[in-house]
């Protein structure tokens, strides 16, 4: 992303690149894999009004195993109509003590993710 094309990025991907200017430790996951390598070229995000700088991203992929792999904690950014496809994506990827947070979580996709990860887990404990 060139520095001037701040109109395009949505408050999720800010809110990574502050995070990044924070010295937290962010990865970045992405099914679009142009931008992913937008951002991988970039090497981060350029913040643009009340807070201005560079969030310099630690992992930027198309990856999901990859991209929550050893992360404290997972913001997950998207409609609320994905959240079952990401919740049955992530199930088996999960760690112990990962904690998920769910943006949009007010209409009801909180509740269909978790219902989600409880059938997911119950599968795999049935098979093991």
């Amino acid at each position: 992303m060139e520095k001037d094309r701040y109109e395009d990025i949505f408050w999720a991907v800010y809110d990574a690149g502050y995070l990044a200017m924070e010295k937290h430790k962010v990865n970045l996951f992405d099914i679009d894999q142009a931008k992913v390598a937008e951002l991988k070229e970039q090497g981060g995000i350029y913040l643009r009004g009340k807070i201005k700088g560079f969030g310099a991203l630690n992992i930027v992929t198309n990856n999901l195993e990859e991209a929550i792999r050893g992360a404290e904690l997972l913001m997950i950014v998207t409609t609320a109509n994905a959240h079952s496809s990401l919740a049955e994506w992530l199930a088996p990827l999960l760690e112990e003590g990962q904690v998920i947070l769910l943006n949009p979580g007010r209409t009801c996709g909180a509740l269909e993710f978790r219902q989600v990860l409880f059938f997911c887990q119950k599968q795999k404990d049935k098979f093991q």
